[in-house]
């Protein structure tokens, strides 16, 4: 879904609801959200000791356009992503090692083509020099990929949190992804770990998204459980909003 962009919603209502946690001010970005529920990725480290994440200022994506500033923001380091591509290929390794055993010739080992094949397969699947960012403002998020040789600008692709309109949890290749669109019709699809590198982000997303959700955004079952959206108010407000006049 990401990139893709339908035509916007018409004839929603939106709302402010007291009982939910108060949506920061785009600016000063206060008051910041309170810590969401299922955030699994806490390291227990301040992030500008996370090594697995560049700190470098030059590395900060600008903000929105036409929005207020970044509040958070996270950006993979040049260590992890050489570290990430270790371990990939080292589990390619494995798997030919494992493959060879089994046909009792590990003499397939020494061929340079399974090398050539095993390097290659490692760099698609580790990605060592591609660098995403995240970043999130009050009420937006946004995500910018490195320029590509082949491509004529970076990639670029935001969501207004606040303002979501469909919420969609899934199963694939054994992680948990969230579909989801805005008002506006852009749409996103990210697995939940992308979602939580950083505390902060996690806690601007999910702020927007009961929000969102109490307004009335359609959700399925798999992310209500995933997002813990029973232990807050959401569903319940969603429920009772007050609904569009006919005509």
């Amino acid at each position: 879904m990401a990139g893709r962009h339908r035509e916007p919603e018409r004839g929603r209502t939106w709302c402010e609801f007291p009982e939910l946690p108060p949506r920061p001010d785009p600016e000063t970005g206060e008051p910041f959200p309170p810590h969401a529920p299922g955030f699994r990725n806490d390291k227990g480290v301040a992030p500008e000791h996370d090594r697995s994440r560049s700190t470098k200022l030059s590395h900060k994506p600008p903000p929105l356009e036409g929005a207020g500033p970044a509040l958070a923001w996270h950006r993979h380091s040049r260590r992890s992503n050489i570290r990430g591509f270790f371990v990939a290929l080292g589990l390619m390794f494995g798997g030919a090692f494992v493959m060879f055993l089994f046909e009792g010739d590990l003499g397939g080992l020494g061929y340079w083509q399974i090398w050539i094949i095993i390097l290659v397969f490692a760099y698609l699947a580790s990605g060592p020099l591609d660098y995403q960012t995240t970043s999130a403002g009050a009420d937006w998020i946004k995500w910018d990929y490195n320029k590509r040789w082949y491509q004529r600008r970076a990639r670029s692709n935001h969501l207004k949190i606040y303002e979501l309109t469909r919420i969609e949890g899934y199963f694939a290749g054994g992680m948990l992804h969230i579909r989801f669109e805005d008002h506006e019709g852009r749409g996103a699809d990210r697995q939940v770990g992308d979602l939580q590198r950083d505390r902060r982000i996690w806690d601007l997303f999910y702020n927007g998204l009961l929000h969102s959700v109490a307004n009335g955004a359609e959700i399925n079952r798999t992310a209500v459980e995933l997002l813990k959206l029973d232990e807050t108010p959401a569903l319940r407000l969603r429920e009772q909003r007050p609904q569009p006049e006919d005509g």
